[in-house]
C-alpha cells in the first residue's frame, strides 16, 4: 500500500489532524512540529487526537471541531497561540467548515477511506470549488458554500443526505482496499 502523510497546506498555513504530527505520519517540517508542540505546552485547550490545528510559523491554532461522523466538519472551538511571545487567545468560530478532510485527517485513521471517497463523491458532482461568487472566490463557510453549490444546481439538504447514508452505510475496511490499492 503507498504511504500517505497528512496535511494541507493553504497559503502558508498547514492543516493537519494532530494524531498525524503526533504519530509522525504528517507533511510538517521540523520547525512545524516544534511550533505545535510547543503550542500545546502552552495552550489551555489540549486537542485529542482527532482534532485539528493550523500552523503558520509561530502561530498556532488548536482547533476542536464537530462531530468526527460530520462530512464537513466545523470549527466548535479554537484557540491561537503565538509560540515566540507565548500568548494565546480564544479563536473565533463563524461558521467555518473543513472540505477535503481526506488531505488532513491521518490515513491511518478509520475515518479516512470515508472522507475520501466522500471528496470523490462530491467531484464528481462539482460541489468542489473552485467556486467565484461575486467576482471573489470564497470557500470555507458553510452559508457560502450553500450559495455556490446552488449556483451549480446542485441542492445541499440531498448532498448531504446522500453523503450521510454512505457515511453510516459504507465500511472503512472495504474502502480502504479500493482506495488504497
Amino acid at each position: 500500500m503507498k504511504e500517505y502523510l497528512a496535511g494541507k497546506r493553504v497559503g502558508r498555513s498547514l492543516y493537519v489532524q494532530v494524531a498525524a504530527i503526533l504519530d509522525g505520519r504528517s507533511v510538517a517540517r521540523q520547525d512545524e512540529i516544534a511550533s505545535f508542540k510547543k503550542a500545546l505546552v502552552i495552550s489551555p485547550m489540549k486537542p485529542d487526537g482527532r482534532g485539528l490545528v493550523e500552523i503558520a510559523g509561530k502561530k498556532v491554532r488548536i482547533i476542536q471541531l464537530s462531530d468526527e461522523y460530520d462530512p464537513h466538519p466545523s470549527v466548535q472551538a479554537s484557540v491561537i497561540v503565538h509560540t515566540d511571545t507565548g500568548a494565546w487567545k480564544k479563536g473565533k468560530s463563524r461558521g467555518q467548515i473543513y472540505h477535503r478532510m481526506d488531505a488532513v485527517v491521518d490515513h491511518e485513521d478509520w475515518l479516512w477511506p470515508l472522507f475520501k471517497f466522500i471528496i470523490l463523491y462530491e467531484e464528481a458532482l462539482g460541489a468542489l470549488g473552485p467556486f467565484t461568487l461575486g467576482g471573489r472566490t470564497l470557500n470555507g463557510h458553510l452559508e457560502v458554500w450553500k450559495k455556490q453549490l446552488a449556483c451549480r444546481h446542485i441542492d445541499y439538504d440531498k448532498l448531504m443526505s446522500d453523503i450521510s447514508f454512505m457515511f453510516n452505510n459504507l465500511s472503512s475496511v472495504t474502502l480502504r482496499k479500493q482506495l488504497c490499492a
